[in-house]
Protein backbone atom coordinates (compact mmCIF):
# COMPACT_ATOMS: atom_id res chain seq x y z
CA UNK A 1 0.00 0.00 0.00
CA UNK A 2 2.89 2.42 0.67
CA UNK A 3 3.89 2.11 -2.99
CA UNK A 4 0.47 3.23 -4.18
CA UNK A 5 0.37 6.12 -1.70
CA UNK A 6 3.78 7.32 -2.82
CA UNK A 7 2.96 7.04 -6.51
CA UNK A 8 -0.15 9.10 -5.92
CA UNK A 9 1.91 11.79 -4.20
CA UNK A 10 4.59 11.75 -6.84
CA UNK A 11 1.93 12.19 -9.47
CA UNK A 12 0.71 15.19 -7.46
CA UNK A 13 -2.59 13.58 -6.59
CA UNK A 14 -1.93 14.04 -2.88
CA UNK A 15 -1.46 11.89 0.18
CA UNK A 16 -1.28 13.12 3.76
CA UNK A 17 2.35 13.76 4.77
CA UNK A 18 1.46 12.36 8.21
CA UNK A 19 1.48 8.91 6.59
CA UNK A 20 5.24 9.26 6.03
CA UNK A 21 6.33 10.40 9.51
CA UNK A 22 7.37 6.91 10.63
CA UNK A 23 9.64 6.24 7.66
CA UNK A 24 12.96 7.48 6.38
CA UNK A 25 12.65 9.94 3.49
CA UNK A 26 11.48 8.48 0.22
CA UNK A 27 14.18 8.53 -2.45
CA UNK A 28 13.09 9.81 -5.84
CA UNK A 29 15.23 9.42 -8.94
CA UNK A 30 14.12 12.25 -11.23
CA UNK A 31 15.43 11.25 -14.65
CA UNK A 32 15.47 13.93 -17.31
CA UNK A 33 17.07 14.25 -20.73
CA UNK A 34 17.72 17.94 -19.98
CA UNK A 35 21.18 19.34 -19.37
CA UNK A 36 22.31 19.45 -15.75
CA UNK A 37 22.73 23.21 -15.50
CA UNK A 38 19.72 24.18 -17.63
CA UNK A 39 16.70 25.66 -15.86
CA UNK A 40 13.86 23.12 -15.67
CA UNK A 41 10.29 24.35 -15.36
CA UNK A 42 9.12 20.73 -14.99
CA UNK A 43 11.47 19.97 -12.10
CA UNK A 44 10.58 23.27 -10.43
CA UNK A 45 6.87 22.45 -10.78
CA UNK A 46 7.42 18.93 -9.41
CA UNK A 47 9.23 20.28 -6.35
CA UNK A 48 6.63 23.03 -5.86
CA UNK A 49 3.78 20.53 -6.11
CA UNK A 50 5.32 18.28 -3.48
CA UNK A 51 6.01 21.29 -1.25
CA UNK A 52 2.40 22.48 -1.63
CA UNK A 53 1.30 19.05 -0.42
CA UNK A 54 3.46 19.46 2.70
CA UNK A 55 6.50 17.38 1.75
CA UNK A 56 9.81 18.78 2.92
CA UNK A 57 12.86 17.98 0.79
CA UNK A 58 15.38 16.20 3.01
CA UNK A 59 12.81 15.27 5.66
CA UNK A 60 10.01 13.48 3.81
CA UNK A 61 11.57 13.11 0.40
CA UNK A 62 14.99 13.27 -1.24
CA UNK A 63 15.08 14.02 -4.95
CA UNK A 64 18.19 12.94 -6.87
CA UNK A 65 18.24 14.53 -10.31
CA UNK A 66 19.79 12.39 -13.03
CA UNK A 67 20.51 14.47 -16.11
CA UNK A 68 20.87 13.02 -19.58
CA UNK A 69 22.82 16.08 -20.74
CA UNK A 70 20.50 16.53 -23.71
CA UNK A 71 20.45 12.97 -25.11
CA UNK A 72 18.49 9.77 -24.68
CA UNK A 73 21.78 7.88 -25.16
CA UNK A 74 23.16 9.40 -21.96
CA UNK A 75 19.96 8.42 -20.12
CA UNK A 76 20.47 4.85 -21.34
CA UNK A 77 24.10 4.87 -20.15
CA UNK A 78 23.25 6.12 -16.66
CA UNK A 79 20.29 3.78 -16.02
CA UNK A 80 22.40 1.07 -14.30
CA UNK A 81 23.59 3.76 -11.85
CA UNK A 82 20.04 5.03 -11.32
CA UNK A 83 18.78 1.54 -10.51
CA UNK A 84 21.83 0.81 -8.32
CA UNK A 85 21.04 3.92 -6.24
CA UNK A 86 17.89 2.05 -5.10
CA UNK A 87 15.31 4.83 -5.32
CA UNK A 88 11.77 4.20 -4.10
CA UNK A 89 10.39 5.58 -7.36
CA UNK A 90 11.73 6.78 -10.71
CA UNK A 91 10.14 9.88 -12.18
CA UNK A 92 10.64 9.98 -15.95
CA UNK A 93 10.50 13.53 -17.25
CA UNK A 94 9.29 12.97 -20.80
CA UNK A 95 9.64 10.34 -23.50
CA UNK A 96 13.37 10.86 -24.05
CA UNK A 97 13.83 9.75 -20.45
CA UNK A 98 11.02 7.19 -20.32
CA UNK A 99 11.90 4.93 -23.22
CA UNK A 100 15.52 4.28 -22.08
CA UNK A 101 14.16 3.56 -18.59
CA UNK A 102 11.61 1.08 -19.96
CA UNK A 103 14.31 -0.73 -21.98
CA UNK A 104 16.25 -1.23 -18.72
CA UNK A 105 13.19 -3.04 -17.26
CA UNK A 106 13.63 -1.93 -13.65
CA UNK A 107 11.28 -3.33 -11.01
CA UNK A 108 11.20 0.07 -9.29
CA UNK A 109 7.89 1.97 -9.67
CA UNK A 110 7.96 4.48 -12.52
CA UNK A 111 5.89 7.67 -12.77
CA UNK A 112 6.02 9.42 -16.13
CA UNK A 113 4.85 12.32 -18.21
CA UNK A 114 4.55 11.66 -21.90
CA UNK A 115 3.34 13.65 -24.88
CA UNK A 116 2.31 10.45 -26.69
CA UNK A 117 -0.42 7.94 -25.98
CA UNK A 118 1.02 5.42 -23.46
CA UNK A 119 -1.60 2.78 -24.32
CA UNK A 120 -0.92 3.08 -28.06
CA UNK A 121 2.84 2.98 -27.35
CA UNK A 122 2.26 -0.26 -25.38
CA UNK A 123 3.78 1.23 -22.22
CA UNK A 124 0.67 0.54 -20.13
CA UNK A 125 -2.33 -1.77 -20.52
CA UNK A 126 -5.00 0.93 -20.17
CA UNK A 127 -5.59 4.34 -18.66
CA UNK A 128 -7.76 2.93 -15.89
CA UNK A 129 -5.40 0.07 -15.04
CA UNK A 130 -1.88 0.70 -16.30
CA UNK A 131 -0.58 -2.60 -14.89
CA UNK A 132 3.02 -3.41 -14.13
CA UNK A 133 5.12 -0.88 -12.28
CA UNK A 134 4.29 2.23 -14.35
CA UNK A 135 1.78 5.02 -14.06
CA UNK A 136 1.72 8.58 -15.24
CA UNK A 137 0.05 11.21 -17.33
CA UNK A 138 -0.25 11.72 -21.04
CA UNK A 139 -0.29 15.17 -22.52
CA UNK A 140 -1.82 13.83 -25.72
CA UNK A 141 -4.36 11.11 -26.32
CA UNK A 142 -6.17 10.25 -29.52
CA UNK A 143 -9.53 10.09 -27.72
CA UNK A 144 -9.27 13.76 -26.80
CA UNK A 145 -8.29 15.15 -30.21
CA UNK A 146 -11.90 15.63 -31.29
CA UNK A 147 -12.78 17.38 -28.05
CA UNK A 148 -9.82 19.73 -28.39
CA UNK A 149 -10.85 20.74 -31.89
Amino acid sequence: MRRRAFLAAAAAVGVSPAAWTQRAPYRVAYVTPERKDAPSANLDAFRAGLKALGYVDGRDIVIAVWSGEGTAERVTQMMPEVVASRPDVIVAAGGLALFPIVRTKPTIPIVFTLSADPVEAKLVQSYARPGGNMTGISLFTLELVGKRL
